[in-house]
């Protein structure tokens, strides 16, 4: 259990490219047929649809490289996305396999008698994919919709494998950006289901100028008018917040190492167990800490990605930090959200946590 302070609080590497999408109609829209149901899957589930050679082959490797990627950033390795797979014999020959939310259709155009390259082509149309093969030897076409409402479905064909694997390596970045957007809402909707904390919000605006949405299950732990910290306490993590707001002196404050300094000085300020001389600080020598540079409602924004752990006891977990910039007023907003959830996955704690943060506004 991590604890609250009994104080007198003093005053306080890959390259970058572009790749389009080209859209396709995946739908069968016959107004006489039923309405299609609508799609499910877990967060961040992806289905894989490929021949057997395919998927147990380079371009099966090289997207599992790429979408089982680690998390970043947690304490113990957790995959960007979690996959499934199957054949084009098995997607047609079971519903349940149609009703999933997000596809990606790997296929390898040499290939003869491929039940994959018939369903892609049928889906796409020989013309976009003779277009696709002219412009690079692969491309990536994206269709909506095709076994039920709500469905993302991404194409990734190609001349070759080889010219596949390097087209699931160019199109990661983007068809994770995609992904991602399409999830967005239902993040939302899991946060913040039980309705937002009103009061909390209010009192948020009122001590440091932001509004930012806060769930209705969080509760207020320390206001001192410097800093607030709000908790949510379940059976398996407790999850945390820190605001607070400091006068903005210059860009240099904006840097990766100034944030962590104003991370950490919080940490030792208000945050404790119950062993004496106990604070949490930020651990960047057993992972780094990554800081990305936003943009948040036309506000220069940084987000910090790292590892927590206290001081002279055994706790950490992961955190996600976002400093803007608000020059109306000449001031550094500072948000700070870490769990602690021993022994249970992260990821989407993590995500819902960053959901909470970029709800700010001004």
């Amino acid at each position: 259990m991590i604890y609250m302070k009994q104080l007198v609080f003093p005053v306080l590497v890959f390259s970058i490219f572009t790749i389009s999408f080209s859209a396709c109609s995946t739908g069968n829209e016959n107004p006489n047929l039923k309405a299609k149901p609508n799609a499910y899957s877990k967060l961040n589930e992806l289905t894989i649809v490929a021949d057997t050679a395919i998927w147990n082959g380079p371009a099966g490797d090289t997207l599992r490289y790429y979408f089982e990627s680690p998390y970043l950033i947690l304490p113990q390795p957790e995959p960007m996305f979690d996959l499934r797979y199957f054949t084009p014999r098995q997607i047609a020959e079971e519903q349940l396999y149609r009703s999933y939310r997000t596809y990606i259709f790997l296929s390898d155009l040499s290939r003869t008698g491929s039940k994959t390259n018939e369903l892609v082509k049928s889906d796409i149309g020989e013309e976009k994919i003779t277009k696709g093969l002219k412009e690079g030897g692969g491309n990536i076409s994206v269709g909506q919709n095709k076994w039920a409402n709500n469905q993302q479905l991404f194409y990734m064909y190609a001349s070759d494998e080889t010219q596949l694997a390097e087209v699931i390596s160019k199109a990661y970045p983007a068809v994770k950006k995609k992904i991602q957007d399409n999830d967005a809402d239902r993040i939302q909707a899991t946060v913040f289901q039980g309705g937002n904390n009103n009061s909390i919000s209010n009192r948020i605006l009122e001590v440091f100028g932001a509004q930012v949405k806060i769930p209705k299950d969080y509760n207020i732990a320390i206001d001192d008018g410097n800093a607030m910290w709000l908790r949510k306490e379940n059976k398996d993590i407790s999850s945390n917040i820190l605001i607070t707001k400091v006068k903005y002196t210059g860009p240099d404050q904006m840097s990766k190492e100034s944030l962590k300094n104003l991370r950490n000085e919080l940490g030792k300020k208000y945050v404790s167990s119950t062993i004496e001389g106990s604070y949490m600080t930020t651990n960047d020598v057993d992972l780094p800490m990554f800081a990305e540079n936003k943009t948040i409602n036309n506000r220069f924004a940084v987000e910090l990605h790292g590892i927590w752990e206290l001081e002279n006891d055994f706790m950490g977990g992961p955190f996600a930090s976002l400093a803007v910039v608000n020059e109306n007023k000449g001031e550094v907003f500072f948000i700070d959200g870490f769990i602690f959830s021993p022994g249970e996955e992260k990821r989407n704690s993590m995500q819902y946590m960053e959901a909470i943060l970029r709800s700010v506004k001004f």
